[in-house]
């Protein structure tokens, strides 16, 4: 008898995982995701230090689209509710100065320079307005901002947008906003292995367990996921890749061999530090 219990719990655990882990299957959505897939994307643009264009910069976006390469981006919010395009919630490592983006306004930090360049940091709207609809964008949201006031000054900007795009985060509670409120928005769940030392960030176990393993999918339903190309044998991504045959992205894809690897699993790329071919 105990068996027998034993054997339904765990039964119902790993019918209950499964159904968590379960991305949107929707075919029309799948398809609509097809012109992502035949494309790079230059990660936080075609960026290259050394030459003065630096990432997430208006250059960086002009060099990746006149190129024929996709472009994914980060947007952050100001303190007085711009969206912004920059990767860190501090401003120290692009821009020497130590400044919070989240506490400060867009006019004090359009006084700041990009790497010792002429590149100011972009609001998202000038970057809509530059890149054009000419290459589909992965717009990457950053969580640690209040969901409810990020995503619509987020979808404001792309109502009018004349180009592919989707939306990509590592806050499930983004893409469940957009899932409720813009559900025709194309939505990636961006994940890594929060257990490797590296990217320790002090989360609770529980939040690390639910990170890495897909759990979030329960919320979020992504259309495909995101995931560090070098953290890629958990159960739930082969139940997404294997079972339910979710789309994949690998991130980010930094040498030939690597972006090899990815094209062998068919994943979109997302890559930077070289030229692959278009």
């Amino acid at each position: 008898m105990k068996l027998k219990i034993g054997a339904v719990l765990t039964a119902a655990a790993g019918g209950g995982l499964f159904f968590a882990v379960a991305p949107n299957g929707d075919k029309t959505r799948r398809r609509r995701l097809r012109v992502f897939q035949c494309r790079r994307f230059a990660h936080r643009g075609l960026h290259d230090r050394e030459s003065g264009v630096p990432e997430n910069s208006l250059a960086a976006f002009e060099k990746a689209a006149d190129a024929g390469y996709g472009i994914e981006l980060d947007v952050r919010l100001t303190k007085d509710g711009i969206p912004i395009v920059i990767h860190d919630e501090n401003t120290m490592r692009v821009c020497g100065a130590d400044h919070i983006v989240a506490d400060t306004s867009f006019a004090e930090l359009r006084a700041l320079t990009l790497s010792g360049s002429e590149e100011k940091i972009p609001s998202f709207e000038e970057a809509l307005e530059r890149i054009n609809g000419r290459v589909p964008l992965i717009i990457e949201v950053k969580n640690g901002h209040d969901t409810a006031a990020i995503c619509p000054a987020v979808m404001r900007k792309l109502y009018l947008y004349p180009g592919f795009y989707c939306v990509q985060s590592f806050s499930p509670f983004v893409l469940k906003w957009f899932r409720d409120h813009e559900p025709n928005v194309l939505r990636g769940q961006l994940s890594f292995d929060f257990f490797e030392p590296t990217y320790d960030r002090g989360e609770a176990w529980p939040v690390k367990f639910a990170a890495s393993y897909l759990v979030e999918n329960v919320l979020s339903r992504p259309d495909y996921i995101a995931y560090d190309i070098h953290s890629r044998s958990s159960l739930p991504l082969i139940v997404n890749r294997k079972w339910f045959g979710t789309p994949f992205a690998s991130w980010t894809v930094r040498s030939r061999t690597e972006m090899e690897e990815a094209d062998d699993r068919g994943d979109i790329v997302i890559f930077e530090g070289f030229l692959p071919e278009k």
